[in-house]
């Protein structure tokens, strides 16, 4: 984690530091990779663009990678035991639609998407429009751009900013 002091600011005695948090990370090919390709419902019928993102994803995060597909909405399904897969996936890819964009995800599966991400995991794709304040309220981090949801190590902690005040006395 590197720690940048992206603005200072001195008044009275009190500083105010804002701190950026870059956490920087590289992905080793020889890595072995767990990746569930959730699938919007009409791309199912789209079999070469499927295959196609199967491919880049397996390129990208190597063939060692383990790579399963599963419809979207199985997830929400109740006779689908989506709980025993918590803590399963680095990587969770949502193949959909540009017009799909528009939808919103309810709190219920961002969190069951949450939950199956293990720490550091991280949920991209399509990101639905109007979705990363209820991603962030389920406990995910955005990163810079908005591209990727991200799940924070809940065991640490991290300061993002800091309200420091000197003790000295004020001149009136």
């Amino acid at each position: 984690i590197l720690l940048y002091p992206i603005f200072t600011y001195s008044h009275n005695s009190i500083f105010i530091y804002i701190i950026d948090i870059h956490i920087k990370y590289t992905t080793n090919t020889a890595m072995s990779f767990n990746i569930l390709l959730l699938l919007h419902p009409t791309v199912v019928t789209d079999e070469s663009s499927v295959l196609k993102t199967k491919n880049d994803l397996l390129a990208k995060y190597g063939s060692n990678s383990k790579l399963t597909q599963q419809i979207i909405s199985r997830l929400l399904d109740d006779s689908f035991d989506v709980s025993s897969l918590n803590n399963t996936y680095d990587l969770i890819f949502y193949l959909a639609p540009f017009e799909a964009k528009v939808n919103k995800f309810n709190s219920k599966l961002i969190s069951i998407i949450f939950n199956l991400l293990k720490t550091n995991g991280e949920f991209t794709g399509l990101l639905p429009n109007d979705s990363n304040i209820l991603a962030i309220s389920n406990g995910f981090i955005l990163n810079d751009n908005e591209t990727k949801w991200i799940k924070p190590d809940l065991t640490s902690t991290s300061i993002i900013s800091k309200l420091i005040k000197n003790s000295a006395p004020k001149d009136n």
